[in-house]
């Protein structure tokens, strides 16, 4: 019979001191928040620099620019 892959049943050591730790993931999560919250902050300031746009008031321009076409 071949040997199974991997560490013997019971082996936690990778969760205890590793890279799946908690410690390391809370931190890789805390730097994922983190920057999620920096990207939505950016975002925002953004929408906020963006004007309205009256769309009557460029309907009421094309409306003008048609008559005076027809006008001509």
């Amino acid at each position: 019979m071949p040997r199974r892959r991997g560490a013997q049943l019971g082996n936690a050591n990778a969760l205890k001191h590793g890279r799946y730790s908690k410690p390391l993931r809370a931190a890789r999560l805390a730097a994922v928040q983190a920057e999620w919250r920096e990207r939505e902050r950016q975002r925002s300031e953004w929408i906020n620099t963006i004007k309205p746009i009256d769309y009557g008031a460029i309907c009421d321009e094309l409306r003008a620019l048609r008559r005076a076409k027809e006008a001509s």
